[in-house]
């Protein structure tokens, strides 16, 4: 606490500071941006009181840095600028959790991590001058900083605006492109036109009208078959609709306001996080995930009749309601997945069709999933540059930056549980499928910064991703994906501090994008396409 002395003259001002401190309304108090007030009316602050400012570091977000903090939390600088050179800088910690803020003090600690930028208040020297006269040249100070390297593209990042007039132009013509119709188109083979929509690049056209009404004979088609799924660790079943069309049912485990508590990649599926994963791949214009829409089944009329003696031997009747547990890696018989009486709630997902042939291929992020064990990537910042550019298939052709725009995908939704990834087989430019999208949406509260190592260690993005995460910011995003899954039979899809956590995801994107391209220079991370440079 201060205590304001003056003189009689009023010239003279000096503060003096008590023992306790714990109410001392300095440089010490624990909100670095804390402004005390003016205890005496008409006298200013003291001008020798140093005070304290918080800044972001120099160069973005690396969300690698903040791993060893609880919650990987985001690092901040604290300077007081006014102490002397001596004085100790400190790091102040943000946490990326949204519910609660806290600010502490740490001293800088060295890592095999890449280390942040420090914050120096030190400036450089004056060059010596030139003598006069002779003709000599100005000799170059030795003590002074040297001039920084140029970048390619320069050392900014820049997000291109448009007009008032012409953005909300944009904004309500991309609203109403995304929004679907579902309605019924008789005589028409869905299944055929779904097959003939199938590509290396893409899943589904860019925009068409078919699509609204394959959708409505998926929530529509009988079910003339129902068997277990036993491929992967979650609890799913297999329906054959009517025209011989595969598609995987992923029941409802928990409610929308549901929080999924503990690591990223904990919990069940989540059925409505495979719908709105669809939905923003097409708001994306990445069109790489297969086509997904709620549906509501009867299990004792729709279901049992037609089912498998296998899946009808893990039912079960619970509290009045009609539950079932398959057969999967982690599905048990104590853990149900119930409906409400006879009626399930659920995703249905289109089984893609036999055009090309799938290829699983293991993820070179892939976690280890042990809380004593790390990846190598979680330790090694020059992991990408050592073992990922230089070796097949990322040396040469898209997969490399399809990698990347998947850890965008899997960071706006959510999603650590990426261990394998599948594309077509012998076909050199296929797209990264995104399949299994259901471990999303599981927390609001927590962003998985390590999803986003991809985009930090590799520091290159495809052009056209960025100009469209460029376009979709502003909560652009959101709203169209609210449009976008407004129609589905089983909306609303996501609660609303999903779409707060979207929102609140797209500026750290921006943001590690923003350290690469200082380090790097722009045109250096922002590429049409990517070959590793001969050696």
């Amino acid at each position: 606490m201060y205590f304001f002395v003056t003189s009689r003259n009023n010239r003279k001002l000096r503060a003096l500071k008590r023992h306790d401190r714990s109410k001392y309304h300095g440089p010490f108090h624990p909100d670095p941006n804390y402004q005390p007030e003016r205890f005496r009316r008409g006298y200013e602050y003291p001008a020798n009181v140093p005070r304290a400012n918080t800044i972001l570091p120099s160069g973005g977000l690396n969300p690698l840095d903040a791993k060893d903090l609880p919650n990987r939390n985001i690092r901040l600088v604290s300077l007081i600028s006014d102490q002397p050179k001596s004085s100790t800088q400190s790091l102040m910690t943000k946490s990326s959790t949204t519910n609660t803020t806290s600010t502490t003090t740490t001293e800088p600690t060295t890592s095999s991590r890449r280390a942040l930028p420090r914050v120096s208040t030190t400036k450089a020297a004056p060059s010596p001058k030139a003598p006069s006269g002779g003709g000599s040249k100005r000799e170059p100070s030795k003590e002074g900083k040297s001039a920084p390297a140029k970048l390619p593209g320069g050392a900014s990042l820049p997000l291109p605006t448009m007009k008032p007039s012409i953005r909300k132009k944009f904004i309500e013509d991309e609203i109403e492109r995304i929004g679907i119709k579902l309605e019924e188109k008789p005589n028409t083979n869905h299944w055929e036109i779904a097959k003939d929509w199938l590509r290396v690049r893409s899943v589904y056209p860019q925009n068409h009208q078919g699509l609204g009404a394959l959708m409505f004979a998926m929530t529509k088609t009988k079910i003339m078959k129902a068997d277990i799924l036993t491929r992967g660790t979650q609890l799913k079943m297999m329906f054959y609709l009517q025209g011989n069309q595969r598609a995987i049912f992923k029941p409802k485990r928990y409610e929308r306001e549901h929080v999924i508590k503990g690591n990223a990649y904990d919990g069940y599926d989540r059925h409505n996080g495979e719908i709105a994963s669809f939905h923003l791949d097409r708001i994306l214009n990445f069109r790489r995930a297969p086509i997904v829409v709620g549906r509501k089944i009867n299990l004792e009329i729709e279901i049992l009749p037609v089912a498998t003696q296998r899946l009808k031997d893990t039912f079960k009747k619970k509290n009045g309601n009609t539950c079932f547990y398959g057969q999967c890696y982690y599905c048990k018989e104590t853990e149900l997945a119930c409906g409400h009486g006879e009626i399930m709630e659920g995703s249905l997902t289109l089984w893609l069709a036999d055009t090309f042939t799938l290829e699983k291929v293991r993820h070179p992020y892939q976690r280890t999933y042990r809380d004593d064990k790390t990846a190598k990537w979680e330790t090694d910042p020059d992991y990408c540059s050592v073992y990922v550019k230089p070796n097949p298939p990322y040396d040469k052709g898209v997969r490399f930056l399809d990698l990347i725009d998947m850890a965008i995908f899997d960071f706006i939704i959510g999603n650590a549980d990426r261990h394998h990834y599948e594309v077509w087989a012998d076909q050199p430019e296929s797209m990264i499928i995104l399949l299994d999208n259901a471990k999303s949406f599981g927390n609001p509260h927590h962003d998985e910064l390590s999803i986003l190592a991809p985009v930090a260690q590799c520091c290159l993005l495809r052009k056209s991703t960025f100009d469209r995460l460029v376009e979709l910011k502003g909560g652009l995003m959101t709203k169209m994906l609210i449009e976008a899954t407004r129609t589905d039979p089983i909306s609303p899809i996501l609660h609303k501090k999903h779409i707060e956590a979207i929102n609140r995801r797209m500026p750290i994107i921006f943001q590690t994008l923003t350290k690469c391209v200082q380090e790097n220079g722009r045109d250096a991370v922002i590429v049409e396409s990517w070959k590793r440079p001969e050696s």
